[in-house]
Order: structure tokens, then C-alpha cells, then sequence
């Protein structure tokens, strides 16, 4: 399967009417889109908006199955179609123009090297600058613009559907890499994402990215940041180091700046003791 041609995957939850401008973004870009929705209830103005339009196909997964499964649903149907590359989205991201010819041409001139993944750079709120080379290779990279190399996606293995959310692209990429393949970033190519509710805070010289994440959100992204540290700790220790220095520092965040502050550091906790008991999945409530 070596023919250039690009599928894409976009996954909603709860989406609202800007998704569909973000989606107008690379549409025409891609000969076909899955979009698969993980809300529990049906988005009927958004599956009325996108019935007509032939690149579309809806498909509707009545609850939340988690960003892994979606991803994988995309991926699969684009194995099945015969296309070479599948441009990974999230709903809130929006595509500059010609990013996926781009991203394709790149894979069209570097055929000798083995790649697992282009992406674009992303301008999370106008905050990053790009750097001044024109591309980087990454240890991981955020899903939003990803062109996967889905002979790549074959050989290293479905999205971890037990990870759920969070660190499900890290995980990915590590994978990638573990079996040789690189991650490359193209740093004058853009993809404009939005985290929610982020914001900038300055203490003295320096700038702290405050992600503002939900209680939720932190028990996933703790309990599968400590179940890849230790899967991974030998292969990529500097990662795995980096990585816990990053959790101390969203710890200070969470308790300097957040909201919700003894609702998410307990969230934090439990992810954790569900590390250490090998709990997977959808988190459940007792």
C-alpha cells in the first residue's frame, strides 16, 4: 500500500457548532473522514451537517469508549479502504491550508527513511514559537495533525484501548520509536489547537502553562503516566525522568493557580493507588 493517499479520523465528544468550522479546515484536504463520536448522546446538527457531504462517513459509538478505541475505528476503516495515510484530529484543532499535501510530501521525499509519524507544529492559543529549524525529531507527539504511516500503524499495533485517554499518543509514539521509527515535526507548518481552558501565568522570568484540567482528567493522565514511566524506564529513562519532573511541576500548578484544588489532587492520588493495582480502562465510580 504505498499509493499517497490520505484518509482522516476526528474524534467528538460533546461537541458544539465550531467543530464543524474546525472540520471545514481539512476536509477538502482528505479524500475521506471518519468521524466518530464518543458522546453519549447523538450530536443530531452535527450528523445532519455532515450527511450530505460524500467524504463523510458518521459513525455514532452511543457512549464513550475512549479516544483509543475511536482512533483505532478510524484507523482500521482506512486499512480496509486501501489508503496509505490517516491524519489524526481532535475536535478542537483546526488545520492551516494544504497541511496534509504537506505533511503527504514530506513521507514522498524522505522514502528511504523509516517514519512513523508527521505532524505539524502546534500554536496552542497563539502561546508556542516555533523553532528555527525547519523540522525536529520527537520522542511523542500530540495526536491533533498527525499523519500516521498506517504500513507503520501495522506493524506496531493498535492505540492501547486500555489506557482509555491521556497518554494514549505518547504511548503510541514511543511504540514508534521503540521499533525504529521516527517522529518528525515540520516547525513552519501550523495547527492551530485549543486546550480548553488554558491560560499563561508568569512567576519572576518565567512562564507556566496552566492546562486547567478536570478531576477526571487528572486521574487518567496520572495513573497512565506512572503505567508508561514503568513500561518504558529502561528503554527511554531521560523521557521517563522528564516526565516526572513534569508531574511535580503540574502538582505545583494544580495548588499555585487551579481551581477544584482538593477534588483534583485526590483524583491524583486514586490514579495512582490504580496504577499500582494494574486498574485499567474507563474509570469507575463506586
Amino acid at each position: 500500500m504505498n499509493n499517497n493517499r490520505a484518509a482522516g479520523v476526528v474524534v467528538l465528544y460533546h461537541p458544539d457548532l465550531l467543530v464543524i468550522e474546525n472540520i471545514r479546515s481539512y476536509i477538502e484536504q482528505l479524500e475521506k473522514l471518519f468521524i466518530i463520536d464518543n458522546s453519549e448522546f447523538a450530536s443530531e446538527f452535527f450528523a445532519d451537517s455532515v450527511k450530505s457531504n460524500s467524504k463523510c462517513e458518521y459513525i455514532f459509538n452511543r457512549g464513550n469508549l475512549g479516544i483509543a478505541a475511536a482512533l483505532n475505528i478510524g484507523a482500521q476503516k482506512a486499512i480496509e479502504a486501501g489508503y496509505s495515510y490517516l491524519l489524526t484530529m481532535d475536535q478542537d484543532s483546526k488545520a492551516s491550508e494544504n497541511m496534509v499535501q504537506t505533511l503527504i510530501n514530506f513521507y514522498k521525499k524522505n522514502t528511504t527513511e523509516s517514519i512513523g509519524i508527521v505532524t505539524p507544529f502546534h500554536n496552542n492559543k497563539g502561546v508556542q514559537k516555533s523553532p528555527a529549524s525547519k523540522t525536529s525529531i520527537l520522542l511523542t507527539a500530540m495526536t491533533s495533525g498527525n499523519l500516521l504511516n498506517l504500513e507503520a500503524f501495522k506493524k506496531t499495533g493498535p492505540f492501547r484501548e486500555e489506557l482509555f485517554i491521556d497518554y494514549v499518543d505518547k504511548e503510541y509514539c514511543l511504540r514508534l520509536r521503540k521499533l525504529g521509527y521516527k517522529v518528525i515535526r515540520l516547525n513552519d507548518l501550523m495547527l492551530i489547537h485549543n486546550l480548553g481552558d488554558a491560560r499563561i501565568k508568569k512567576i519572576l522570568l518565567w512562564n507556566f502553562y496552566i492546562t486547567n484540567h478536570s478531576p477526571l482528567r487528572l486521574y487518567y493522565r496520572t495513573r497512565n503516566r506512572f503505567r508508561l514511566i514503568s513500561k518504558y524506564k529502561l528503554k527511554f529513562p531521560l523521557y521517563c525522568l522528564d516526565d516526572l519532573k513534569n508531574f511535580l511541576i503540574e502538582i505545583f500548578k494544580i495548588i499555585v493557580y487551579e481551581k477544584q484544588v482538593k477534588e483534583k489532587l485526590l483524583m491524583i492520588l486514586i490514579g495512582i493507588k490504580d496504577f499500582r493495582k494494574n486498574i485499567s480502562g474507563k474509570y469507575q465510580v463506586i
